[in-house]
């Protein structure tokens, strides 16, 4: 059985290839040691989504007309999740396996990740709460997904009696962050919640601690992953939370055999798994069931039940109980120097 990964490896989002990449081949090994599906083994096609939506509907395009993949799991900004669905066309099925904004209601696609809704109705009333931040200042890259998030945080905020004192929605490449700050610094905010992309989050948190700020002003992240903290440097998170539904040291009762393979198997070799690579691993073993309850591994039968498990709407209450998703979990997580540590989790 064939499965394209379409994963964005340039660009902002490119610092998460790697553990995509591997975690989708430690869930694809997982499945071909105990035989495969059906008798069938798991190959993963690698693609690249790029950051441009022609240059994603055509990787997608590629891999069904080229590949001959028998599905499509994909990890990459949301901005070009429907370049991809087009490319794609409803003729495999298409599991889009990241926490993002919510609302995806295509036949042709099934969102398994966290919504911004589940991790930010959770994060913000819990640090108002234990935190005493009243004043949010909200930034965010300008796109899809940072725009959405942004309503959801402000309704957020106004339901638990805070306010938003500010809101900046910035362009891609941005490294001057002086402006930034100083609007930061005259809303009089306790928090800045950002939705920030990758590598733009690493500049950011970069910035904003060398700029003296992290020790005033806390942080919640989301889309922030122990990958970011890497890149941005074990001096640059004071104050930084992080809303997600998965971390490494704190594995769930689905994910704990996951944590065991990927170190069994990789070690220090390849970045850690995170929830970005976490959410790929669980997409396999979605495709994988759905297989094998069709009896057979290949795009149709895949077709039948993804058609059948994408009308059990809403969202992760439709995935089986098996997969990590499935648990439904959000952490606070707090970073202390290259790790995230959970101080609270429902």
């Amino acid at each position: 059985m064939r499965i394209g990964l379409i994963v964005s490896r340039s660009g902002p989002a490119g610092l998460w290839a790697a553990t995509c990449d591997a975690c989708t081949m430690l869930a694809a090994a997982e499945v071909n040691a105990t035989g495969g599906v059906l008798g069938r083994q798991i190959e993963v096609v690698p693609a690249d989504a790029g950051m441009l939506s022609a240059e994603a509907w055509s990787a997608a395009r590629d891999l069904v007309e080229i590949e001959d993949v028998d599905a499509v799991i994909g990890m990459h900004p949301s901005s070009v999740r429907g370049a991809i669905t087009r490319g794609i066309g409803g003729r495999v099925p298409y599991v889009y396996a990241p926490m993002y904004e919510g609302g995806e209601q295509s036949r042709d696609v099934l969102a398994i990740g966290a919504t911004d809704d589940e991790l930010l109705g959770y994060a913000i009333p819990v640090l108002m709460e234990r935190r005493r931040v009243q004043r949010f200042f909200i930034l965010g890259n300008d796109y899809v997904w940072p725009r959405r998030a942004a309503l959801v945080a402000a309704r957020m905020i106004a339901q638990h009696g805070g306010r938003v004192v500010g809101l900046s929605m910035q362009r891609f490449g941005i490294e001057d962050y002086s402006e930034v700050f100083a609007k930061i610094v005259h809303s009089s905010a306790d928090i800045v919640v950002t939705m920030l992309l990758g590598e733009e989050t690493v500049r950011f948190n970069r910035a904003f601690a060398a700029d003296g700020l992290a020790g005033r002003v806390s942080r919640l992240c989301l889309a922030v992953d122990e990958t970011v903290l890497y890149g941005a440097g074990p001096h640059a998170h004071e104050n930084l939370f992080v809303a997600t539904p998965f971390v490494a040291a704190r594995p769930a009762r689905h994910s704990e055999r996951f944590i065991e393979l990927y170190r069994e198997n990789f070690g220090s070799a390849v970045p850690p798994a995170t929830v970005f690579g976490q959410s790929c691993y669980d997409g396999v073993h979605l495709l994988a069931g759905l297989a094998r309850s069709g009896r057979r591994p290949d795009a149709e039968a895949l077709r039948r039940g993804f058609s059948r498990l994408a009308s059990r709407r809403p969202g992760r209450r439709a995935l089986p109980e098996t997969l990590m998703a499935a648990a439904a979990q959000v952490h606070l997580a707090q970073a202390e120097g290259l790790e995230l540590t959970v101080v609270a989790s429902r």
